[in-house]
């Protein structure tokens, strides 16, 4: 799920009435609320009189708002890609995720972002990041290549291992991913050797204080990826259809529930809160939206 972007608190004066310098980040906000003027500036609107159909009026609505979410993710893409190649991977992700907000079928901003958290290390974000790219394209080498890492660096040996198996699929020649298989490998047994010693030891502390009461006969610690089902971790399969793991939906929050009364800001022109929506952007059988 992608992260809002921060706000400027205060009045942006300091003592003595002089004004506070501006930091990286009121920078970089500044920067994404301009890309709706690019945008404006970028795309066309269709001439010729207003159809009178409210369902083709709301379809056209939604085409044009559709057009200037793209163009502004473009141009948040480009900032990002400059603030990467200089190193500003904090920077860069806050432009990444701005571009998944306003154009969630995409799949390279989704990459994107996945490669500036891994950057970070921040392996949860980009796991999810890369899941989401694979949610639109199952068969995107590099975002199955970007969630094994970050797999692989959080600990999730098991599934870091299924995603370069999967990668191996779509590339039998791969060499990152039958080096890495090799390094997981490792690591799993060498987590095994540690298992089966601290079982050992906690066994023989279990038999000489049987008479202790209070004794806990865990004996260790499971770690989280035992309670996960291998055959699920490299979903989607490589083989799955794009359509039948993503809605094609032009948002990011196209699925979420809110407090499940359908948001008619969303259902027209697009809701500017997104997830912090208070109301539903799931989709709605009875809402005309779903028909368009």
């Amino acid at each position: 799920m992608a992260r809002g972007l921060p706000r400027k608190k205060g009045n942006g004066k300091a003592k003595g009435n002089k004004p506070a310098a501006k930091t990286a980040v009121d920078k970089v906000t500044e920067q994404i609320a301009s890309l709706s003027t690019d945008a404006k500036e970028s795309s066309t609107s269709q001439g010729g009189p207003a159809p009178e159909d409210p369902v083709t009026i709301r379809a056209e609505r939604r085409a044009k708002k559709l057009a200037e979410n793209k163009a502004k993710a473009a141009a948040a893409k480009e900032r990002g890609n400059a603030h990467f190649a200089k190193g500003e991977y904090v920077l860069a992700d806050r432009f990444y995720d701005a571009a998944c907000e306003l154009d969630g079928t995409n799949v390279a901003h989704f990459t994107n972002a996945a490669f500036a958290n891994l950057k970070l290390g921040r392996y949860n974000e980009a796991d999810m990041y890369a899941g989401a790219a694979l949610r639109r394209d199952p068969r995107n080498f590099k975002a199955r290549y970007r969630r094994a890492l970050a797999r692989l660096y959080s600990g999730r040996l098991y599934a870091a291992k299924a995603d370069f198996e999967a990668m191996l699929k779509l590339d039998p020649d791969s060499g990152d991913a039958k080096m890495h298989i090799e390094e997981v490998k490792k690591k799993i047994e060498a987590r095994g050797a540690r298992k089966a010693d601290t079982g050992d030891r906690n066994e023989s502390k279990r038999v000489l204080d049987s008479d202790d009461s209070d004794f806990d006969e865990e004996l260790f610690d499971e770690d989280d990826e035992d309670d996960e089902d291998v055959s699920l971790l490299d979903l989607p399969l490589v083989d799955d259809d794009a359509s039948s793991c993503h809605t094609g939906s032009h948002t990011s929050d196209y699925e979420h529930q809110g407090n499940e009364i359908p948001c008619k800001a969303y259902n027209h022109d697009g809701c500017p809160r997104g997830r912090a929506c208070d109301f539903s952007h799931a989709p709605d059988e009875q809402s005309v939206r779903d028909d368009l």
